[in-house]
């Protein structure tokens, strides 16, 4: 089971992807997905939707 970069909550209902800014694999659920809510990534500092 995956935690959500966004929540962090532990879901199987969620996608995988790469930083766009540096290519390192984030983890996100659904819910936060759909929401938009915001993420950074724990390696750049990048933050998205």
């Amino acid at each position: 089971m995956e935690k959500c970069i966004s929540c962090e909550k532990k879901t199987v209902d969620s996608v995988k992807f790469p930083c766009p800014k540096c290519g390192f694999d984030l983890m996100r659920c659904n819910k936060c997905r759909t929401l938009s809510i915001d993420y950074a990534c724990p390696k750049c500092k990048f933050v998205g939707p």
